[in-house]
């Protein structure tokens, strides 16, 4: 497992930013996915599926990031901003 490095993630629906530790090589995948998980728990009203496509979008640069690859590979950095839709 590789260093684990600071996301801040924001959530338009929810007008909040959050931060999360998480390792650097984890998927961008495994990374949406906790994040709609940790939604749904902490908002159980708010409209949140699974099953519905999700991305990653790196605020910097626009760029939606490849969920077959890792946050690393992606150019991802500590303290960097991220968007989920």
């Amino acid at each position: 497992m590789s260093e684990r490095m600071s996301i801040n993630v924001d959530i338009p629906g929810l007008n909040s930013m959050y931060n999360f530790m998480v390792p650097g090589d984890m998927s961008i995948s495994k990374v949406t996915e906790l994040l709609i998980k940790i939604m749904k728990d902490e908002y159980p009203d708010a409209a949140v599926s699974l099953k519905a496509p999700h991305a990653l979008i790196q605020e910097s640069t626009g760029k939606v990031l490849l969920n077959n690859a890792g946050l690393n590979q992606m150019g991802i950095v500590n303290g960097e901003k991220l968007l989920l839709i």
